[in-house]
């Protein structure tokens, strides 16, 4: 954006109000990085505030790195302004009063521990209940209200906020907290010392919260907080970009910032520099179709220029995912004589699709990386629980590695029982029939047989005979219940994990594969990489921008959105159009959408967030 030399009359508004709260709705690609870092010069330089009193806030550790630098860029780097996340600010704060140090910080194996201890001790405990409870209080110190929680089958509130209260008392008790008490201990920290309080407002007198949509509001508060007396609160952010739900952010956050200061200044930039107004004017059309959004003007500001016979907006359908990866990987070929691989880029809404793509493009020598978590093998919980019995196959005793098979399927044997950090399954059994447990020890004896079996059998073979013979596909079956598509889902990670497991002669060598896998940094699967086709989930696409972007596999029924319109909650289903809003503004010169058709036996639809543009079209929906 450093081009472009004159700001916009928004971006003008935006850089030169001093005092007051402001809300800045920045639209994708509105020069928004560029704008608060001018802003910051302003302040500076215009407005004689001196820089050791900003403090500037983000939502993640890259985005403040990257503000740094761009501001670092613009005025040097002896100008002493503060940046960091909006986790790093609470950090500090509850470091600087109760001394706290990284080792107080709860790991997720540590958190689980914890609950599973609080679980037992009020006699609700069961296997899969820490797992889904976990997430059940991240959202609730986050501060969803209880009613808003999915909570476990037979759990109600009141025996949920016992045992959310009983889990925080544990872990406080312990001097112990986890990322998500950063925000909530420093808010109550906040509430209950005046002193410490005033301490930090009189630091800091300018506050600007960049990715504002993504702040829950216990951020939200501990910021406002801060501010407060002077309420020199900049936000600027985007709610047709709220994507973190499942952290506990919610686009509401901005209506409540209005109804907190009434006389604040609202700036609305909704120019885009980024995309082809073609682009600009799709993605419009599928975000209208959202209730719950602020109401701006988003129009292309810029003058991109167009791909030589390349459409900027395409929508294609293919009969099945094969043929869709075919013309993809056709399509990447030929406009690689137009661009370099790194500017093109394939956004999923899981994982689980950029880990089927991967391959494929990588057989025809399309150079790729995917980027997140995309790459790591054990991103699916099915796929560590069938690794873990190939690890007990191999000779394996490790306590955790047994607890976490224990009753997949069900075998009747209580975690209690299990005290020593290395099983033996042998005197298990014996110590199990001698305490009068007969159906648990003939499951002890049942297991020690089938893993006997599993020890001469190739890699592929044995993770067969796990799905099949031991009965965890089965189990999986009766954890998904009546979500058919998530066992599918779960059933496709596991094809491909015994897929790649045919290569393998031994389950020793597979298994030492698997390792060296884990450990290669993120989204590599062979020799390290610096270019490539990206491959992204959507989460992971924003704030990123590509020449071409393509989104496939845009079906019903397919990753988070599994439920057809009728059954889909109204919040989840606004949410996950945010998210195909989010993947379709990447794109700055063209942009394909793709899905598929599926056959006559087993026809396909595609997603409803493809309506407005199929309508455009004139194609049947």
């Amino acid at each position: 954006m450093e081009h472009f030399q004159q700001l916009s009359t928004e971006q003008k508004r935006a850089v030169s109000v001093v005092r007051g709260p402001v809300l800045c709705l920045a639209g994708p690609g509105s020069g928004k990085t560029f704008t608060l870092v001018r802003r910051l010069r302003f302040l500076i330089e215009k407005a004689g505030v001196p820089p050791e009193t900003i403090l500037v806030a983000t939502y993640s550790k890259a985005a403040a790195l990257s503000m740094r630098q761009r501001f670092f860029t613009e005025m040097g780097r002896n100008v002493p302004v503060t940046f960091g996340t909006l986790h790093a600010v609470c950090y500090h704060i509850l470091k600087e009063r109760y001394v706290i140090r990284e080792n107080n910080l709860l790991s997720d194996r540590e958190k689980r521990k914890i609950l599973q201890s609080v679980l037992q001790a009020n006699m609700v405990y069961r296997e899969e209940a820490a797992e889904e409870l976990l997430e059940c209080v991240s959202l609730r110190k986050n501060g969803r209200p209880v009613e808003e929680i999915p909570l476990p089958a037979g759990m109600g509130a009141a025996e949920f906020e016992h045992l959310y209260r009983t889990y925080r008392e544990t872990s406080r008790r312990a001097g112990r907290l986890d990322f998500d008490d950063m925000a909530l201990w420093c808010l109550e920290l906040l509430e209950r010392e005046p002193a410490v309080l005033k301490n930090w407002q009189a630091r800091f007198t300018y506050f600007l919260i960049d990715e504002f949509q993504d702040c829950n509001l216990i951020q939200y508060e501990v910021a406002k907080k801060l501010a407060c007396p002077r309420d020199n609160l900049f936000a600027v952010g985007d709610d047709d970009q709220s994507i973190y739900g499942f952290r506990g952010a919610s686009p509401g956050v901005m209506e409540r910032f209005i109804r907190d200061f009434p006389g604040a200044e609202v700036i609305c930039m909704g120019g885009n520099y980024r995309s082809r107004p073609e682009i600009v004017k799709a993605a419009g059309s599928v975000i209208a179709e959202n209730q719950d959004r602020m109401e701006k003007r988003l129009f292309a500001a810029g003058g991109v220029g167009a791909l030589a016979g390349v459409p900027p907006v395409e929508i294609l359908c293919f009969r099945d995912q094969r043929e869709q990866f075919s013309y993809l990987g056709d399509k990447l070929r030929k406009l690689r004589e137009q661009m370099p691989y790194e500017e093109m880029a394939v956004i999923c809404r899981t994982n689980r699709e950029l880990r089927a793509l991967h391959p494929f493009l990588r057989e025809r020598d399309i150079p790729c990386r995917i980027a997140g978590n995309g790459g790591k093998p054990y991103a699916c919980f099915a796929v560590r629980d069938v690794l873990d019995y190939l690890r007990l196959a191999e000779g394996a005793r490790d306590r955790e590695c047994f607890l976490r098979v224990l009753n997949r399927p069900e075998r009747h044997i209580k975690r209690e029982w299990l005290w020593d950090e290395k099983i033996d399954l042998e005197d298990l059994e014996r110590e199990l029939r001698g305490a009068g447990e007969g159906r648990a020890a003939e499951s002890v004896r049942s297991l020690m047989g089938q893993l006997a079996r599993m020890r001469d059998m190739s890699p592929s073979l044995a993770i067969r005979f796990v799905r099949g013979a031991v009965g965890y596909e089965k189990w999986l079956r009766g954890r998904a219940g009546e979500e058919g598509q998530l066992y599918e889902e779960w059933k496709e990670e596991l094809d491909c994990l015994q897929q790649s497991a045919r290569n393998f002669e031994g389950i020793g060598a597979f298994l030492a594969y698997k390792e060296q896998e884990k450990e290669r940094p993120e989204g590599e699967s062979g020799k390290r990489s610096t270019g490539g086709v990206s491959l992204l989930t959507m989460h992971a696409s924003k704030g990123l921008e590509f020449t071409y972007v393509c989104l496939p596999g845009l079906n019903e029924k397919k990753g988070a959105s599994q439920k057809g319109p009728a059954d889909m909650p109204k919040a989840r289903e606004e949410e996950e159009r945010r998210l195909f809003y989010v993947g379709m503004t990447r794109a700055k010169k063209a942009l394909e959408l793709l899905y598929l058709t599926g056959t006559k036996e087993r026809p396909r639809q595609p997603s409803r967030f493809l309506r407005p543009l199929l309508a455009s079209k004139g194609d049947p929906l």
